[in-house]
C-alpha cells in the first residue's frame, strides 16, 4: 500500500472525534502523546497533534510541534504527499 493511501485511511478512521463539553476526550489526549507532545487537557488546539499521531501510526516522522503551520514544510509529509495517491487529491467528507 502506498504511504499516501495508508495515511488517508488511518486519518479517516478517526473522523468524528472532538473535544467533550465536560472533561477531556481520551482519544484527543492520545493524539498529543502519539505526536510526542503530551498535554493534560484537550483544550489546547489539537489539529497538529492529530496529524502527528496519524503520521506516527504510519511510521512517518511528524514535526513534534503543536503548530499546524509546522506541517507546511515538513519534509516527511511533503514526500508522502508527492506519491501518486497524494493526500491533496483525497476527498474528505
Amino acid at each position: 500500500m502506498q504511504i499516501g493511501v495508508l495515511i488517508d485511511r488511518t486519518a479517516r478512521a478517526d473522523l468524528g472525534v472532538w473535544e467533550w463539553a465536560e472533561g477531556d476526550n481520551p482519544r484527543v489526549l492520545a493524539y498529543y502523546r502519539e505526536a510526542g507532545v503530551p498535554q493534560d487537557h484537550d483544550e489546547v488546539p489539537w489539529c497538529a497533534a492529530f496529524v502527528g499521531a496519524v503520521l506516527a501510526r504510519c511510521g512517518v516522522q511528524g514535526t513534534g510541534s503543536l503548530l499546524a503551520r509546522s506541517y507546511a514544510t515538513c519534509p516527511s509529509i511533503l514526500t508522502a504527499a508527492a506519491s501518486p495517491s497524494s493526500l491533496r487529491r483525497s476527498k474528505w467528507p
